[in-house]
């Protein structure tokens, strides 16, 4: 390699270090790295947290459907003790009660499932969410 070959190659070098040199001071250190990351995660939820609150909904909707029980109970015995009570019309008039309250029990028995249906999923999004931040957090160069 002749003198201004190197002489050229020596500029380009010095010319890229202090490119690189003014950049350097720009980046974070590994440390600022790590702190950035724990004050990113320290906000989310930890799985025990959402094990808690998985444990809490199902006893919640396990509460919801006991409660539907207890009152299909009551509904049936207070239209048993009815039909017992009355005469042939009664009678009539009790299996309309009846049938109300299965219908009545039908709609609670829906709407309980639909709420549990949505608290659901509401957990499995918060889930989702969660997962995909932890995973955008870790997958950070």
């Amino acid at each position: 390699m002749d003198d201004v070959s190197v002489g050229q190659a020596l500029r380009i070098l010095d010319e890229r270090t202090q490119r690189i040199e003014q950049i350097l001071p720009t980046l974070a250190t590994r440390e600022e790295l790590h702190e950035a990351i724990r004050v990113a995660v320290e906000p989310l939820a930890t799985r025990e947290e959402l094990r808690t609150v998985a444990v809490r909904l199902r006893e919640e909707i396990h509460t919801g459907v006991e409660d539907a029980k207890q009152h299909s109970t009551m509904l049936f015995e207070t239209v048993r003790e009815d039909l017992r009570a009355t005469s042939e019309e009664g009678k009539r008039h009790a299996t309309m009660l009846f049938e109300t309250a299965r219908e009545e029990l039908h709609v609670s028995s829906e709407e309980g499932k639909r709420h549990s249906t949505m608290l659901f999923e509401y957990l499995r999004d918060d889930i989702r969410l969660l997962a995909e931040n932890v995973a955008g957090l870790m997958n950070r160069p």
